[in-house]
C-alpha cells in the first residue's frame, strides 16, 4: 500500500517537474514573437548617467567620460541570461575582427563571481566590465536583457538591438558604421 502512494506521489511530481519546463520553454521561445518597443522609445542620446561600479575593484568602469572612442558597443547582459549567451560568442567574434572597437559590458542583476566565471569560460570581450546601476538602466531605457547600443563619441546611440544580437545584426548594422568611422580590423 505505502509502496503505491509512493509510486502516484513521484508520478505527480514528475509530471509537474515535465509541465513547469514545458512552460518555461513556451516562455522563452514566445520571447521571440512578442512585439517590441517602437524605436522611439529609446533614448538618441545619452546625457548622463553615473559612474558605474565596476565587476572587479581595480578595474576600469564605464561612465561617460569612457565613451569618448569614434565607436563603441555597450551590452548589457548578465551570466544567467540564456539569450546573452547565445549572442555571447558574436560578440567575441565582433572583438576579434574589430580589435580597436571599445566594448563595454555592464552587468545585470548579477554577482561579480557568476559574471567573471562566465566570462572565463567564455572568453572576456570587454573593455570595462561594470555593474548596471538603475541610473543608467533608466538613462539608456533597458527594460530586459540582453540588449546592445553601438555609440559614437557624441554619445549619440546610431543602432540599439533589444534581444540578441546576431551576426546578421553585427553584419548589417554594425560593420558599415565601423568601416565608414575607419575603425581597423
Amino acid at each position: 500500500f505505502i509502496n503505491v502512494n509512493l509510486k502516484t506521489h513521484f508520478s505527480k511530481i514528475l509530471s509537474f517537474l515535465g509541465w513547469s519546463i514545458l512552460f518555461l520553454l513556451l516562455i522563452n521561445l514566445l520571447y521571440f514573437f512578442i512585439p517590441r518597443s517602437p524605436p522611439s522609445s529609446i533614448p538618441k542620446q545619452i546625457s548622463s548617467f553615473e559612474q558605474q561600479k565596476p565587476v572587479h575593484e581595480g578595474q576600469e568602469a564605464l561612465s561617460l567620460q569612457t565613451l569618448s572612442n569614434p565607436l563603441q558597443l555597450v551590452v548589457f547582459f548578465a551570466s544567467w541570461c540564456s539569450m546573452c549567451a547565445v549572442e555571447h560568442p558574436y560578440i567575441v567574434s565582433l572583438k576579434k575582427n574589430y580589435p580597436d572597437l571599445q566594448i563595454h559590458g555592464v552587468t545585470v542583476n548579477d554577482s561579480a563571481y557568476a559574471t567573471l566565471h562566465f566570462l572565463e569560460k567564455y572568453q572576456n570581450p570587454y573593455d570595462t566590465l561594470s555593474i548596471a546601476s538603475l541610473d543608467m538602466m533608466r538613462n539608456f531605457k533597458v527594460m530586459g536583457i540582453p540588449q546592445t547600443f553601438l555609440i559614437n563619441d557624441q554619445k549619440e546611440i546610431l543602432y540599439h538591438k533589444r534581444g540578441v544580437l546576431s551576426q546578421r545584426d553585427i553584419d548589417q548594422n554594425i560593420v558599415p558604421s565601423l568601416e565608414k568611422s575607419q575603425i581597423g580590423k
